[in-house]
């Protein structure tokens, strides 16, 4: 008897600046559907790929192709805030439950859409952490804050600075950045106010040309900064004395490092010959979620009863329990530190849940 097929649309980036972790979230979706075929099943579910390029118009695209498609019953991603941003609504219109794994952008949960879900915190959430790590454990007395001109960097420094003012912590300056800009009054401005750290909040290669520029014009602030297990190493600047840090939050699981997930590790890197840390693990259970989700309805399986499913779930998973608040937020949330060790080796300092 011919088994019934549904499947799961994943947008995520296969070009543009976010490739290289679009391609690696890939391959870690892909465990969670080979692990499903080769279990029992009483229905055939397959993985429907699109790339959206962590870009507005693209994401647009996407969305518009998967609502379209009457036999997906689920959505993974987009890939970042902007890209999500665009796709919620057309998601929402279509009734297509949407379990995104990078998207932190506040708004995205305010709007009152009815079939987002995230499961990382979101931006006001990782301010707060961030600002109590910097208040409790670095002990900071000012900072001066960068960012580019994306939705996510603009709203995450809005919400950092909202915070550092609460703990009496003195904002020096915010300034905006964009690629490809004259950024010399930037450069000086930050070079006039000398603060003792900067926090930067943007993609990496603008960020990294400004923490090297800072550099270059001698100054020795401390620098902080997101996504700390990225293999660029962006805020890092070797070569330009003895300088603490960097300093950098993660929002997602570390696989060289969590506990928990040494075996989903152990296979990816079987499987693609490297282990590769940046929202991977994130990817895997997203798709892990919605598998559940299609296995719970059987044999209803429809978008409506999907999305009834995910909103109420209960999973067990490789990077802790996930379920979600009425708005989509997930009911637990943690952050981890690391410390660049002489501007190269990094190392973990700690979770928010056991610093402070």
């Amino acid at each position: 008897m011919k088994k019934n097929i549904f499947k799961i649309g994943f947008s995520t980036a296969l070009s543009g600046v976010e490739q290289k972790h679009g391609e690696a979230n890939v391959e870690a979706v892909k465990i969670a559907f080979d692990e499903f075929k080769n279990s029992e099943h009483n229905f055939e579910l397959d993985l429907i790929i699109d790339d959206d390029g962590a870009d507005t118009h693209k994401s647009i695209e996407v969305a518009n192709k998967f609502s379209a498609d009457a036999s997906i019953i689920g959505i993974i991603g987009p890939n970042g805030s902007n890209a999500a941003k665009s796709a919620a609504p057309i998601y929402n219109d279509a009734k297509l439950a949407q379990v995104t794994f990078t998207a932190s952008l506040v708004e995205l949960t305010e709007k009152g859409y009815k079939t987002f879900f995230r499961i990382i915190p979101n931006d006001d959430i990782h301010a707060k952490l961030f600002i109590q790590f910097i208040e409790k454990y670095l002990q900071a007395k000012e900072i001066l804050f960068i960012n580019d001109d994306t939705e996510f960097a603009i709203g995450l420094n809005q919400y950092m600075a909202k915070y550092a003012r609460v703990s009496g912590i003195r904002v020096v300056g915010m300034l905006e950045i964009r690629e490809g800009a004259d950024l010399t009054k930037q450069i000086a401005s930050v070079k006039k106010a000398n603060p003792s750290h900067i926090f930067f909040s943007g993609m990496e290669p603008i960020c990294h040309q400004v923490a090297v520029d800072l550099r270059e014009e001698g100054l020795k602030s401390i620098y902080l900064g997101t996504d700390a297990i990225k293999p660029s190493k962006f805020l890092a600047t070797p070569g330009y004395g003895n300088i603490e840090g960097p300093f950098q939050s993660n929002v997602c699981a570390d696989l060289y490092r969590n506990k928990g997930v040494e075996q989903f590790a152990q296979k990816y890197k079987e499987r693609f010959g490297e282990i590769y840390s940046v929202y991977t693990a994130e990817a895997y259970v997203a798709a892990k979620l919605m598998i559940q989700a299609a296995k719970e309805c059987f044999p209803h399986i429809t978008r409506e009863n999907v999305l009834k499913k995910i909103k109420a779930i209960r999973m067990d998973s490789i990077i802790g329990n996930i379920s979600f608040q009425e708005n989509g937020e997930p009911n637990e949330s943690r952050m981890g530190f690391y410390k660049f060790v002489n501007q190269d080796e990094l190392e973990f300092v700690g979770f928010s849940t056991d610093l402070f």
